[in-house]
């Protein structure tokens, strides 16, 4: 569909008669999402865990939505460029006379990014993630007039749509091999299941996020976006892959082989590396940002791959049966405990305690 749009896109390039108007509409309604959205994630970060069941919205499964520290904490993000955002576009959208697909669409991303965290099935998800990524390629041709512009939209297309092959074959197999739509109840996966999972979702989230060797589309799209696409797109949307690699990599199929971490921290530093090289001989600031984001995006995806591995530990003789070892009884007052020599590295190790 996003390959389709991009070779022919709408007119999102020409004025308005009443540009100045819409612009303002476009952006207040984009701030007033964000503000909603920010609203909601406080709620579901300091709030109880809710969850909510839209039957009539869409056919067979319906739309569930939830709440939770973790989605809380994305929306809020999401929530808060989307204010900036806003507030940033209705001057900027007077100024470059941005089309009507333009206006339309930028506050339906911000909708569709602020549903992406909260949905709570394996279809709201991939409905949402599918809306993101057609609408914000439908802002990314809004000067589809320039050749350049063209290319970069199809670059961006055709890896926002492998990305999402990627992760609806890998939510499908999750699902089917969990026995259930929603996230709460996906239990007991087989191993090989999860391996797959992993590594196809894996690709899919790590090219939204921007991580080497699937950050093609990011220096190419963000320098022909207008700035608050830009801004939209470096400082939320890819922030959604990070997103999805915690939702279902660590939580939903984890804990995981110690291997799993270790890929997340290689890819990750990987990506560090890469960007910030790349970021340091850039000459177009959109470019510099862009690769600025791969570096950040990679030290995150570092920081979490550290998650696993460090949590992993083998279950000893004496752990109860969730691998927790039973806590040591306190020392009865008066009896004294022999000293035992401390020894590692440092001054004053090999003394006794």
């Amino acid at each position: 569909m996003t390959a389709t749009l991009a070779a022919g896109a709408p007119a999102a390039g020409k004025p308005l008669s009443h540009n100045g108007s819409a612009a303002v509409w476009a952006g207040t309604l984009t701030s007033l999402l964000g503000v909603a959205g920010a609203g909601a994630g406080a709620l579901g970060m300091f709030g109880r865990a809710r969850e909510v069941r839209i039957g009539w919205l869409l056919p067979l499964s319906g739309v569930r939505l939830g709440l939770d520290p973790l989605a809380g904490f994305f929306m809020a993000i999401t929530g808060a460029v989307a204010v900036a955002v806003g507030l940033y576009a209705i001057g900027y959208a007077r100024r470059e006379r941005l089309g009507p697909a333009t206006l339309a669409v930028l506050p339906a991303v911000v909708a569709a990014m602020l549903v992406v965290p909260a949905a709570a099935s394996v279809t709201t998800f991939l409905l949402a993630w599918e809306s993101m990524a057609v609408a914000s390629l439908v802002l990314v041709l809004t000067h589809h007039t320039q050749p350049r512009v063209r290319s970069a939209a199809l670059v961006y297309a055709v890896m926002t749509q492998l990305g999402f092959v990627a992760i609806l074959v890998g939510l499908m197999v999750m699902s089917a091999a969990g026995g259930a739509d929603r996230f709460s109840d996906l239990h007991q996966i087989p191993q090989g299941a999860r391996t797959a999972v992993f590594l196809l979702t894996l690709a899919g989230f790590g090219s939204k996020a921007g991580l080497v060797p699937l950050h093609a589309w990011l220096p190419r799209a963000h320098p022909e976006a207008p700035s608050p696409v830009s801004a939209l797109m470096s400082a939320a949307m890819v922030n959604l892959g990070v997103y999805g690699i915690c939702r279902v990599d660590l939580q939903l199929l984890g804990p995981g082989p110690r291997w799993w971490g270790l890929a997340l921290m290689v890819a990750g530093g990987v990506s560090a590396l890469y960007g910030v090289v790349q970021a340091s001989v850039a000459t177009d600031l959109k470019r510099l940002l862009a690769y600025s984001t791969t570096e950040n995006l990679g030290l995150i995806t570092l920081a979490r791959g550290r998650h696993p591995v460090r949590g992993r530990r083998r279950a000893g003789p004496g752990d109860d049966r969730r691998g927790r070892r039973p806590a040591a009884p306190r020392r009865a007052r008066g009896v004294q405990e022999p000293r035992v020599p401390r020894r590692g590295f440092g001054p004053g190790r090999d003394r006794a305690a």
